[in-house]
């Protein structure tokens, strides 16, 4: 015999905890899991000064700001890249995201290093090299 019961209460929707932000430090001390970044043929770690170095364009200021653009290309420069595909903007993106919380129009400049610090950690190169014909710069396709 079954028994007649009051209909359960819709299910509340659950909502995941925001996962939190490395801090700055932590991202520096985070080991490599990508291609090597530097062709010299030994192994050493991403500092912040080789980030600098990188970043000439900037000709020694550091800004309060870093563009995304400006980002991507600190990041093309470190990477000797003349042109990118957008697997490569897709990484750099990522790489805001899980540094910054999100892809942003600028970041302070520390995040914009760390962003590319994070980038390298994870680049692995373009997963269609074999095809991909490039054809982007640090804004996006080139005209």
């Amino acid at each position: 015999m079954s028994t007649i019961s009051e209909p359960a209460a819709p299910a509340q929707p659950q909502t995941r905890p925001e996962p939190e932000l490395p801090s700055i430090p932590e991202i520096w001390e985070a080991p490599s899991q990508g291609t090597q970044w530097c062709d010299c043929g030994k192994d050493h770690p991403l500092t912040r000064d080789a980030v600098l170095r990188a970043a000439s364009f900037l000709r020694g200021q550091q800004p309060e700001h870093l563009t995304h653009s400006q980002v991507c290309r600190i990041t093309m420069e470190l990477w000797n890249y003349v042109e990118v595909c957008p697997f490569f903007h897709m990484a750099v993106d990522d790489a805001a995201c899980r540094c910054h919380g999100e892809k942003a129009e600028r970041y302070p400049f520390e995040t914009g290093l760390a962003i590319v610090k994070r980038f390298s950690d994870r680049w692995n190169g373009c997963p269609e090299e074999q095809l991909c014909r490039g054809g982007f710069g640090w804004e996006g396709p080139a005209a």
